[in-house]
């Protein structure tokens, strides 16, 4: 540990401070809960006394470390806003306030980070799972280091300036975004209109079972947890038995695109995102997903992936789903949906514009996502005091200010 850090326990940066509030009739109370992961609060509708059976509420005052109870062992802990109006939180919700040894801004920073988010986990009791809470006692018996108030200071600072970069970046990411989405809308606005089955290759995927599971010929298949609007994640790929006829069948060639089939959440009902071979060898799918395929000299690669995001933008998709809890989109319904197809020899030229404002998202979408793997390595940095920031930092930003 570097000279002036100290090894503290929280009990010695923060206070428990709970102010509790009666729920009176008449009178609303905006409430918050706590993001997993550090990622802020959570704001949610107000309640009243007749919409609730809390007769108490947690104050939630600017400034305020806060965690849940039954969440802490997902990292769901902030540091309230300096700015935040008033708000309310269940019982569930301790709140502490910071001490002169510690800047609420810097311990702000150290609730993004994963050492506390485990040591939060391992200190929470119960019978196992998500019945398990953490104490506030046991929290203010955890410890972590702490360096002088000067250097929470250009922390913060640094970090701050940071910030604002990924929050500008983040800000032309949604432009670049609003603007494809405003280029499909106008595009699939025109078109003869057909049906999905006459203008796409739609193929549901296979069920997963006990006998695929262990059977011979394991291949790696997508699943509706692998597809994201725009985004694959191949960070967990599963496998399970294909005969030779099932892989020339479902195996995954570059330029198809993947819908999700259903799910509870309507946001991903219809979530798609094309595929490009970015595994080798085989690659089918499960039945969570669609499989739409371009049709010979009737819709090109850059069509179906374009309509598909346009289906999804426009919630087309989330109109067709059948289901109360869970929404299902189905083949039958996918192949019946009305779609505006442009003639074959046109697609080109008017896929063009989408496909260079599609470039210009995903640039966007990896500067962001370069810069939140920068900040996290620098935090990590400058939290476990491996990397200094010399004091002439100070004169700096005094001149920059």
């Amino acid at each position: 540990m570097r000279e002036g850090w100290d090894r503290l326990q929280f009990h010695d940066v923060v206070t428990l401070d709970v102010r509790k509030t009666s729920v009176l009739d008449g009178k609303e109370y905006p409430i918050v809960g706590v993001l997993a992961y550090g990622r802020g609060l959570l704001y949610r509708d107000p309640v009243s006394r007749a919409s609730t059976s809390y007769r108490e509420l947690n104050s939630i005052r600017p400034n305020q470390l806060i965690f849940s109870k039954l969440k802490a062992f997902e990292g769901a802990i902030t540091v309230a806003p300096g700015d935040l109006a008033e708000s309310y939180a269940s019982s569930e919700f301790p709140t502490f306030t910071a001490t002169a040894r510690v800047l609420p801004a810097f311990l702000r920073l150290m609730t993004q980070r994963s050492e506390l988010w485990k040591a939060m986990a391992a200190n929470s009791r119960g019978l196992g799972g998500r019945r398990e809470r953490l104490n506030p006692i046991d929290f203010l018996a955890m410890s972590a280091s702490f360096p002088p108030l000067p250097e929470q200071q250009r922390i913060v600072d640094l970090m701050g300036t940071l910030d604002d970069t990924i929050a500008a970046a983040e800000l032309r990411l949604q432009a670049a975004v609003d603007q494809l989405r405003s280029l499909r809308a106008l595009t699939f606005a025109a078109g003869k209109f057909t049906t999905g089955r006459d203008a796409f290759d739609i193929l549901i995927g296979v069920q997963r079972n006990p006998t695929r599971a262990g059977g011979a010929r394991q291949i790696r298949y997508l699943r509706s947890a692998n597809v994201t609007f725009g985004r694959l994640n191949l960070s967990d790929v599963y496998e399970m038995s294909f005969s030779p006829q099932e892989q020339a069948k479902y195996s995954l060639i570059p330029g198809d695109v993947l819908v999700s089939e259903g799910s509870a959440s309507e946001a991903a009902v219809g979530a798609p995102c094309r595929w490009i071979g970015e595994l080798e060898g085989p690659v089918c799918f499960q039945n969570t997903l669609l499989r739409y395929r371009a049709r010979p000299h009737v819709s090109s690669p850059s069509f179906v992936d374009h309509w598909c995001a346009w289906a999804y933008e426009s919630g087309h998709f989330r109109e067709v789903a059948g289901g109360s809890n869970i929404k299902h989109i189905g083949a039958r319904r996918a192949e019946q949906m009305q779609v505006r197809l442009l003639p074959f020899d046109d697609q080109e030229t008017a896929m063009a514009p989408l496909d260079a404002a599609g470039d210009i998202v995903r640039m966007a979408q990896d500067h962001v996502a370069t810069l939140a793997q920068v900040r996290s390595a620098i935090l990590a940095a400058l939290l476990t005091g491996e990397h200094e920031i010399p004091e002439s930092y100070d004169e700096l930003m005094g001149v920059a200010s």
